[in-house]
């Protein structure tokens, strides 16, 4: 089935702060960048071909929508209106280190045939 991923990503020098007493920014950034890479491979070994990360962060590797610093929600809706042409369109979070690919599949599999509203 067609299908289409969106990945919203905050820039990687403010990716998170929450850890900023134990990590440092640099260390922060690769971490984030490392979640990133992980969740983009599981969705493309579940056999999604087109992952779009959503980001202001310039990114080589990746199909990229540039959000313009908009608000995720607003990012995401102008996203899926301008970029997605798939039936099948989900936003999967960058930063799921235990990701499986099998999650993945049975996402897609629920979604067949649904219509699920987006706002």
């Amino acid at each position: 089935m067609d299908a289409h991923v969106l990945v919203p990503l905050k820039r990687l020098d403010a990716a998170k702060s929450r850890l900023a007493e134990a990590l440092s920014q640099e260390e922060r950034s690769e971490l984030m960048r490392s979640l990133l890479d992980h969740v983009v491979e599981t969705v493309r070994e579940a056999g999604v071909e087109r992952v779009t990360v959503v980001t202001s962060e310039p990114l080589a590797g990746f199909e990229v929508w540039n959000d313009r610093g908009l608000p995720w929600n607003d990012a995401l809706a102008a996203a899926m209106r301008e970029v997605v042409s798939s039936r099948l369109a989900t936003i999967v979070s960058a930063d799921l280190p235990a990701l499986r690919a099998e999650e993945v599949e049975e996402l897609r599999e629920w979604a067949r045939g649904r219509t699920v509203p987006a706002a």
